[in-house]
């Protein structure tokens, strides 16, 4: 007997699920690729290529793996739930995406928290932004607003003040 009301209800509960448990964000963030290299001890290829194109990189730090044994990876993984929520779905800093790169990283897994060591990334979920020309990114942190992400990304693209 087929019943197509109870497979609907069913549908729309895990797709809820789903999307409390995986946010979409405004900001279109891609799981970045990070290997070892030989000058360093992880490396994310996707950065300088980006810089390559003149992008400007924004660095997502968070976590989606969870360790049942460590009470703190679960806080972090909420934590970096209602960060996604709350700051990445800015429509002030989807305005300002263009000209952008969006990397996600999961410190759950062991490449990703091994760049965000080289990095200096202490805080998950953490931000980072990195500028063609920079040596290093910009930590925007872990307290920023979505209003203030805008605005480090609006200022990020202005082109420097000609000194007359």
């Amino acid at each position: 007997q087929y019943q197509p009301g109870s497979f609907a209800t069913w549908v729309e509960a895990e797709v809820k699920a789903y999307e409390k448990a995986h946010p979409r964000t405004r900001l279109p963030f891609v799981l970045a690729d990070v290997s070892p290299a030989s000058f360093k001890p992880w490396y994310c290829a996707a950065v300088p290529n980006a810089h390559e194109k003149g992008e400007h990189v924004l660095l997502f730090f968070g976590r989606d793996r969870v360790d049942p044994d460590v009470k703190s990876t679960k806080k972090e993984a909420k934590f970096t739930k209602s960060f996604a929520k709350k700051v990445l779905d800015s429509k002030n800093a989807e305005k300002e995406a263009e000209g952008f790169a969006f990397l996600r990283f999961d410190v759950g897994d062991d490449a990703h928290a091994g760049y965000a060591e080289v990095l200096g990334v202490e805080e998950i979920p953490t931000l980072l932004l990195w500028s063609p020309g920079q040596a290093e990114p910009t930590n925007l942190g872990r307290k920023i607003s979505a209003y203030a992400l805008a605005a480090a990304m609006k200022k990020a693209k202005a082109p420097p003040n000609e000194v007359k």
